[in-house]
């Protein structure tokens, strides 16, 4: 077996997939679920040699496995919206043309459709037709980001496979990267995950975040000034710097509830035990309420500077009475 091409971690989709191919149960439509980055298409594809390949699991080195990652197994097409704001019509019937195009040398055709949530309602409805009497050759695997957006009529007739988060330590094998920061932000994503790693931008903004933060702890309320600054020049980072904001309150709540194993910036516990020191439980569950609040007003009123340092204002008086 070709270990480099094997997924690592979910497990219990891999027995899944062996105790499916074992018994003979594949059905002719699946939707594989999950957030961008968690895994779908390669999950998708390890199910799709499954399908394919003679062994239990599959051998990855036999033609049929070799060609499917290769790209280039004429029983596997792959259609996707190429950067478009969706999937057309035109795409979906081309796609049902070739469902009716029997298999070469194989007993299974595999059609893939990529950001599946992003065909329009024609295109679904097209699908749907071939979907309902499908050869008994074709099987489709629908990846999907939002099953809302997918016609009831498509989910009914879908076996739905959901793709669970990883565990850190899967993400640092495939990686080869222990950052246990990125891994608790990324709650299991690995497409987050490498990105991140990637994004210098991201970094240098949390460690310019984390070294304002402490000013919320000063005793002079004129302090905040430069967290109000650092706010204001970043807007275009607004979401992730209230989200740091959100997760930092999250993990100074965790630590006075003594749950140090849930803490997301484990690598900033020194500044999470000053602040678990200076804070109450009650003023850092206000100060939480107070973000939120200011997020939801964002949206209303707009003027992000002075919502801003309305917020480090209340936040500062509620941490230092």
């Amino acid at each position: 077996m070709n270990a480099k091409l094997m997924p690592t971690g979910q497990q219990k989709l891999k027995d899944f997939f062996y105790s499916l191919k074992n018994e003979n149960r594949f059905l002719s439509s699946y939707i594989f679920e999950g957030a961008k980055g968690s895994g779908k298409e390669t999950m998708a594809k390890y199910f799709s040699a499954h399908i394919l390949c003679e062994s239990n699991p599959p051998c990855l080195e036999c033609n049929a496995c070799k060609t499917l990652y290769a790209g280039t197994n004429p029983n596997v097409i792959t259609i996707s919206n190429d950067d478009k704001a969706e999937i057309g019509a035109s795409k979906i019937r081309e796609l049902v043309t070739d469902v009716f195009i029997r298999p070469q040398s194989a007993d299974k055709k595999i059609f893939i459709i990529k950001n599946a949530h992003l065909m329009n309602e024609t295109a679904q409805n097209s699908l749907l037709k071939v979907i309902e009497e499908p050869p008994e050759y074709a099987v489709f695997i629908l990846l999907c980001e939002n099953r809302n957006k997918i016609l009831p009529t498509i989910l009914s007739r879908c076996a739905s496979v959901l793709i669970p988060p990883l565990s850190n330590e899967a993400i640092f094998e495939i990686f080869g990267s222990k950052n246990e920061f990125l891994a608790a932000y990324s709650m299991g994503n690995p497409g987050k995950f490498l990105s991140l790693s990637e994004d210098g931008e991201f970094l240098t903004l949390r460690e310019e975040f984390f070294n304002k933060i402490p000013l919320l702890i000063q005793k002079k309320r004129t302090s905040i000034y430069p967290l109000c600054e650092f706010f204001g020049k970043n807007k275009d980072e607004k979401d992730t710097l209230f989200e740091f904001l959100t997760l930092f309150f999250g993990d100074i709540l965790l630590k006075k509830n003594f749950l140090e194993g849930r803490i997301i910036n484990r690598d900033k516990t020194e500044t999470i035990d000053r602040f678990n020191t200076e804070t109450t439980k009650q003023s850092v569950v206000s100060s939480l309420e107070i973000i939120a609040k200011l997020q939801r007003e964002l949206g209303k009123y707009g003027a992000y500077a002075l919502c801003v340092n309305d917020m480090f204002i209340k936040l500062w008086e509620e941490i230092n009475g």
